[in-house]
């Protein structure tokens, strides 16, 4: 009968402890510094988008505002051309909507109203 052997030697990888060289150390640094840079750099537009952004959010949330409180007052102010007629012999001022021709103030005149504007006198030729 043959003898079984009394050592046996297989080769296998084993995760062990590795103490890197100078030329490794100096590849693993200049990819460190890299790699921060590049993240400063990606952090410094993430400030740059977000701020952006909030940006865009505040100017919407602007319009929802100034619309809801239109939708929910049902008018706003604006500019709306109007006749002003001040009569001298009653001594008011009447004002009236050209759009909607609906009278929206008459009141006494104040003391600047009460004096008739000078007509121009002709001219003499």
């Amino acid at each position: 009968m043959a003898e079984t052997p009394k050592v046996k030697k297989v080769k296998e990888l084993k995760r062990l402890k590795y103490e890197f060289n100078g030329l490794e150390r100096e590849e693993l640094g200049s990819t460190l510094a890299t790699a921060v840079s590049r993240k400063s750099g990606l952090e410094d537009e993430k400030k740059s988008v977000v701020s952006q952004i909030g940006s865009q959010i505040n100017g919407e949330n602007f319009i929802i505002n100034e619309a809801s409180e239109k939708l929910r007052s049902g008018y706003e102010y604006r500019p709306i051309q109007v006749e002003v007629t001040y009569d001298y012999k009653t001594g008011t001022v009447e004002i009236t909507r050209l759009d909607t021709k609906e009278q929206v103030e008459m009141r006494d005149m104040r003391a600047d109203e009460r004096q008739m504007e000078l007509s121009k006198a002709p001219e003499k030729k």
